[in-house]
C-alpha cells in the first residue's frame, strides 16, 4: 500500500512543476522583486514603466481608433445634413427667382406691347438735362422755380421737369444759362392726367395751394382714394405715364391730389429735352415768358 501513496505524491509534484506552476512562480518572484525595489529604492522602476508604456501605447491607440472613427462618422453625417439643408434652401430661393423672372418677362412683354402702340414715343425721343434749383422766383406766376441751366444745355420752353419722385412742372421761360419752371400747383398749370388703374382721363389744375385738383374726370365712377395719377400725354405737351400723385380726397366737384414730389424741398431736378432740341437753339425765339396754361 505504500507504493501507490508514493506514486501519488510524485504526480502531485509533477503537476505543480508544470508550465502553469512555473508561470505563477515567475510572476510572484517579479512582484516581490518590484515591491522590494520600490521599497528599498535599490533600482529605479522608471525604465520598467517606460517599457510598459511602450507596450501599452499601440494597444491604447488601437482602442481609441474606433471612437475617433465614430466621431468622424458623426461629423460626416452632420455635414451631409447641413449640405442637404443648404440645397433645400437654394432650391427654394431658385423657385422664388424663377417666379420673379416670370413676372419680369411678363412686364417686358407688356412694355413691348405698349411700345408697339406708340405710347412711349415721347419718352424715347427725350433726353435729360440736370439742373439745380437756385431760387423760388417771382414774376407773372405765383409758383415758379429758377434753374441754373438754359438753352446752352438744350432746354426749351415746354419741356417737362421731373424730380426723383415724379413730375413737378414745365419750363415756361428760357435764357442761355437759366430757365423758369411753372409748378403743378400754380393757378396757370393745367396738365392732362389719367388714373393708372382705370385709365380714366382728367385735368390736373393748380390752385396756388399745396394740393392741386383733379377736374373734368371721364368715367362713371370717381377714382378711389389713393389712386395713382399719371400724365396721359394728351395734347403732346407732357410725355405719357409720368408719375404725378395720388388722390387724397374726393368731393362733388372733383378731387384733391397729393403730389409725389415735395415741391418745398427741391434741390436738383431733371429737364426732359425733346430730340429736336439742341443746345443753343432755343434762346431768342423761345427765351420769353409764355402765356398761362399748358
Amino acid at each position: 500500500m505504500a507504493e501507490p501513496r508514493l506514486q501519488f505524491r510524485r504526480g502531485a509534484r509533477q503537476s505543480v512543476a508544470g508550465p502553469a506552476g512555473r508561470g505563477l512562480a515567475i510572476f510572484l518572484v517579479l512582484a516581490v522583486a518590484l515591491f522590494a525595489a520600490e521599497r528599498t529604492r535599490v533600482v529605479s522602476t522608471a525604465g520598467l514603466r517606460a517599457a510598459v508604456d511602450d507596450a501599452l501605447a499601440p494597444v491604447l491607440g488601437l482602442a481609441r481608433e474606433p471612437v475617433a472613427a465614430a466621431g468622424r462618422a458623426v461629423e460626416t453625417v452632420a455635414q451631409y445634413l447641413r449640405v442637404y439643408e443648404e440645397n433645400a434652401r437654394l432650391r427654394e430661393e431658385n423657385t422664388r427667382l424663377l417666379a420673379w423672372q416670370s413676372v419680369a418677362l411678363r412686364l417686358e412683354q407688356e412694355n413691348a406691347a405698349l411700345r408697339a402702340l406708340g405710347r412711349y414715343d415721347a419718352m424715347e425721343t427725350a433726353t435729360f438735362a440736370s439742373a439745380r434749383v437756385v431760387a423760388d422766383a417771382g414774376g407773372p406766376f405765383a409758383r415758379t422755380l429758377l434753374l441754373d441751366q438754359g438753352s446752352e444745355a438744350g432746354i426749351a420752353r415746354g419741356d417737362a421737369v421731373v424730380a426723383a419722385a415724379g413730375l413737378i412742372g414745365r419750363v415756361v421761360q428760357v435764357g442761355r444759362t437759366s430757365a423758369r419752371v411753372l409748378l403743378l400747383t400754380d393757378l396757370n398749370s393745367h396738365v392732362p392726367v389719367m388714373v393708372e388703374q382705370t385709365r380714366d382721363r382728367g385735368m390736373l389744375t393748380g390752385r396756388n395751394a399745396p394740393l392741386p385738383r383733379l377736374d373734368f374726370l371721364t368715367g362713371d365712377t370717381p377714382p378711389a382714394r389713393g389712386a395713382r395719377l399719371l400724365t396721359s400725354g394728351d395734347g403732346g405737351v407732357f410725355p405719357p405715364n409720368l408719375p404725378v400723385g395720388t388722390v387724397k380726397s374726393i368731393d362733388r366737384s372733383g378731387a384733391q391730389v397729393s403730389l409725389f414730389a415735395d415741391l418745398e424741398r427741391l434741390d436738383y431736378v431733371r429737364v426732359m429735352r425733346r430730340a429736336e432740341h439742341r443746345p443753343g437753339s432755343d434762346f431768342g425765339a423761345e427765351a420769353g415768358t409764355s402765356g398761362p396754361g399748358t
